[in-house]
């Protein structure tokens, strides 16, 4: 049955609600639909409300005065596209019709939108009309004191249909657009002749072509607690980007940055990647780099273009990823937020504002640490025969200091092979030519004894300046007695050092393990090898003497 009122309200009324519908589905690369999109109230007109000026539920009905009664509201219908309801017009004009009149349903509470957006608006419609009426449904674009900026329509409709069609509509909001209303209208184009017939409306729609959201899995503020050389690739931001009505093809990322640090010279790159398990990390060995650049500018902005496509109904999650030069001071930061994202629509062609931006990323503090390595001039395993005196090199040990100066105070060593009772000494050398051998340019910084485990205080200390490496070498002096075939290596577990700035103690890549040197005898002999050669041709010549002397005698 339809229920027919009389006079609708004169206004619509706005209020102050805002918003926000959140749909999560599974992360990763599964079907994800977008985080956060404009709603429409009871789209379907399924939840009635208690009567006018507010029915159905959010929705309020309005139309001209002159002449009275041209239009009434239909509710419940009883004739729905889907559900149980539609909201419907009759239109009632039986002293003929003015141009221009016209009646509307509109929605009660305010939409939230972001400006320069591109928008899709739809509606179910059924109209049993003539043809001196039109249909049309559009959006009021306005700021945030709800004060109209513009207005996007569809192109009228004035053929009665048969059955329920679709209109929809794509728009851009403009600059300084805030909030929206939608609004499902039917006009008058006037004419004396009667007019009568009813419109319904159902399903209404109103989304953004693409969205974005900020990542489940985006990082959390962090320090330059990292290795550079095994993972120099610090996670900044998460950013998931939907595509709700069309595939989205190259999708750009434009990004402010700010911070204490020198953005454009503490940062070597700035990398898009595409976070293909969605997991807030770089794999690098099965996601690849979209692309990079660098800030020209320090607090410079920079755009990243990704040349991804994410197809229809997907959502794909992308990393904004830094790596740092070693030029900044503990204590600075970096962090930078996304402007605007910007995607090229497949179907629409159109080229896409996504809403959601501004995001921010993760505070990264440049926090001083030192980076233990192995030297390039590190010896390799090899075989010695100990002579109690000259000490063989294990290991070449680099310290790396990072955004601080760093003084070295003392390094602690484990014995992993061998006997250390044949041990006479431990040596930590600082190795000043970097060649990894002792000679006479070093100094011997260190000085310990044959003990599995222990603590060497250097005397004197070593600073290691901000973004330079000192070189140790690690060397141990043997007795002859060592047995032949025993092995020998050490690990560096631990180095203690302080910041000059923070009094940091964070050393990063140990343990570093030595070489290993295996025993072999007879020891080295205590003479030159030449004189040993010499002194074997001179016994030979001294036993030839005598050998001839004796036969000289005997002959005689």
């Amino acid at each position: 049955m339809i229920m027919v009122s009389k006079k609708g309200v004169n206004s619509k009324i706005l209020t102050g609600l805002c918003l926000c519908l959140l749909l999560t589905l599974l992360s990763g690369t599964a079907l994800v639909t977008a985080a956060s999109f404009p709603v429409v109230l009871n789209p379907g007109f399924e939840a009635p409300g208690a009567g006018p000026p507010v029915f159905p539920n959010n929705w309020v009905f309005t139309t001209t005065l002159d002449p009275p009664d041209d239009f009434l509201w239909l509710y419940p219908t009883g004739f729905p596209h889907t559900g149980a309801e539609s909201a419907g017009i009759m239109v009632n004009s039986p002293n003929g019709a003015e141009p221009g009149d016209h009646a509307e349903w509109s929605q009660l509470a305010v939409i939230p939108v972001y400006p320069s957006t591109t928008y899709n608006l739809s509606a179910w419609v059924f109209m049993t009309t003539p043809p001196n009426l039109f249909v049309d449904i559009g959006v009021i674009w306005e700021d945030s004191g709800g004060t109209p900026l513009g207005t996007a329509f569809t192109a009228p409709v004035n053929v009665p249909q048969a059955a329920w069609f679709e209109l929809y509509h794509i728009a851009t909001s403009p600059a300084g657009t805030a909030q929206v209303t939608i609004v499902l209208r039917a006009t008058l184009i006037g004419g004396d002749a009667i007019t009568w017939g009813d419109i319904f409306f159902d399903d209404v729609a109103f989304y953004p072509l693409g969205d974005s959201s900020l990542g489940g899995n985006t990082p959390g503020d962090h320090g330059n607690y990292f290795d550079p050389d095994a993972d120099p690739y610090n996670e900044m931001l998460q950013v998931n980007v939907t595509a709700t009505n069309e595939g989205l093809t190259q999708i750009n990322f434009t990004l402010a940055a700010y911070g204490t640090a020198d953005d454009s010279t503490d940062i070597a790159e700035v990398d898009l990647i595409y976070d293909q398990n969605a997991n807030g990390l770089y794999d690098s060995g099965t996601e690849s780099i979209l692309d990079s650049g660098v800030y020209a500018s320090d607090n410079g902005t920079l755009q990243l273009d990704s040349g991804h496509t994410v197809p229809q109904g997907q959502s794909h999650a992308f990393l904004i990823v830094y790596q740092l030069t070693f030029t900044a001071t503990a204590g600075e930061t970096f962090q930078f937020n996304v402007t605007q994202i910007r995607a090229l629509g497949q179907t629409s062609g159109l080229t896409l504002n996504l809403p959601g931006p501004p995001y921010t990323s993760a505070v990264k503090t440049m926090v001083g640490s030192v980076v233990a390595s192995v030297g390039d001039n590190s010896p390799g395993n090899h075989d010695w025969a100990p002579n109690g005196i000259t000490p063989n090199v294990l290991l070449q040990l680099d310290l790396f200091a990072i955004g601080e100066d760093f003084t070295v105070e003392g390094i602690t060593l484990s014995f992993t092979r061998g006997d250390t009772a044949h041990v006479i000494a431990v040596l930590i050398i600082l190795d000043v030519d970097g060649n990894g051998e002792y000679d006479a340019t070093d100094e011997l910084v260190g000085t310990g004894l044959g003990q599995a485990t222990q603590t060497i205080t250097l005397d004197p200390t070593v600073l290691v300046s901000q973004g330079e490496t000192e070189h140790f070498l690690i060397a141990l002096t043997m007795a002859t007695t060592a047995v032949e075939g025993a092995t020998y290596s050490v690990d560096v577990t631990d180095v203690d050092v302080v910041g000059a700035i923070d009094s940091s103690t964070q050393v990063v890549s140990l343990p570093i393990r030595s070489s290993t040197k295996t025993i072999i005898a007879p020891p080295p002999l205590p003479f030159d090898p030449l004189l040993l050669i010499l002194g074997i041709v001179i016994l030979i010549l001294v036993i030839l003497v005598i050998v001839l002397l004796i036969r000289r005698r005997r002959s005689g």
